[in-house]
């Protein structure tokens, strides 16, 4: 059994930095049923905190369309990830960029994949 350094322990359990973006004409737009997106991760400098903040922002604050699509091979790991999908599937010609929420492998090799596209990105 190996140890974990102590720095990367430190690290591991050292208190998070937060950063905020915000639209405030989104929220007036959109009012109650503005989402809120939280993520934790590995972002070490305040900012690249905030920079991941405004991408995020302008990402979801569009409408946007949940879809499913099979694309061929073992594709798992794309879940949590921002990709470029391009295949013969309306809209996805020009290779939108869509979050993936959703991934389940098929037995034919293929993986069903359940994206989250902007609202006519592609169409």
């Amino acid at each position: 059994m190996s140890l974990v350094p102590s720095t990367l322990a430190e690290w591991l359990t050292g208190r998070a930095i937060y950063a905020q973006a915000e639209d405030t004409a989104l929220r007036a737009s959109w009012g109650d049923v503005a989402i809120e997106s939280e993520v934790l991760s590995p972002i070490a400098a305040a900012a690249d905190a905030a920079a991941e903040g405004s991408r995020q922002l302008l990402f979801l604050g569009q409408p946007l369309a949940e879809e499913t699509i099979e694309l061929e091979g073992e594709l798992v790991g794309l879940l949590g990830t921002c990709q470029r999908i391009v295949c013969d599937r309306a809209g996805y010609a020009d290779g939108p960029t869509v979050l993936v929420i959703g991934a389940e492998e098929q037995d034919s090799g293929m993986t069903r994949l359940t994206v989250l596209r902007p609202m006519g990105v592609g169409a």
